[in-house]
């Protein structure tokens, strides 16, 4: 005895496994690929967090260094403690990055704190009166990795013990 099948009854049943098989491999290829472009935008973020630090670093380390010359002028001493000391120079601006995007830095001031005691045997010498006395300055200043308004900004803020002239 033989047995035929019928055709008609198979209804497409491979068909549609086929297809729901197609729906999930295709949502996780989506999904897959939404997670690859969050890391690279992650990654992108913290590249940018890093060179907009390492430039308000940079900043920093420039204004802590005029501030150290120019306490070292025996006339500059008494200028500096009225508060904030700000000028042009302290800022950083247009340092060319790769493919020519430029970054800066902003806002950067010096702002006297105050004086403090004097450490034992600085500006002493033998039978002699104390010749400098000891500031304390603040120094802040905000970095740009980029010069457009989407930048990443670090602000850092730095205290600076400095020796100068009476």
């Amino acid at each position: 005895m033989r047995q035929t099948t019928d055709k008609t009854s198979q209804g497409g049943a491979v068909l549609i496994i086929a297809l729901v098989f197609i729906m999930i491999l295709t949502l996780l290829g989506v999904t897959a690929m939404d997670s690859t472009i969050l890391e690279t935008k992650l990654a992108a973020y913290a590249q940018e967090r890093s060179w907009a630090f390492q430039i308000a670093e940079a900043g920093l380390e420039q204004a802590n260094d005029s501030l150290d010359a120019e306490l070292k002028k025996e006339t500059a001493s008494n200028a500096f403690t009225n508060g904030i000391y700000t000028h042009s120079g302290l800022n950083l601006n247009n340092i060319k990055r790769a493919n020519e995007v430029k970054a800066s830095t902003s806002s950067t001031q010096v702002e006297y704190k105050g004086n403090f005691g004097v450490p034992r045997g600085a500006g002493q010498t033998a039978n002699s009166v104390t010749k400098i006395q000891m500031m304390y300055y603040e120094t802040q200043v905000t970095g740009h990795s980029t010069a457009d308004a989407a930048s990443v900004q670090i602000n850092l803020r730095s205290g600076m013990r400095q020796a100068a002239p009476k």
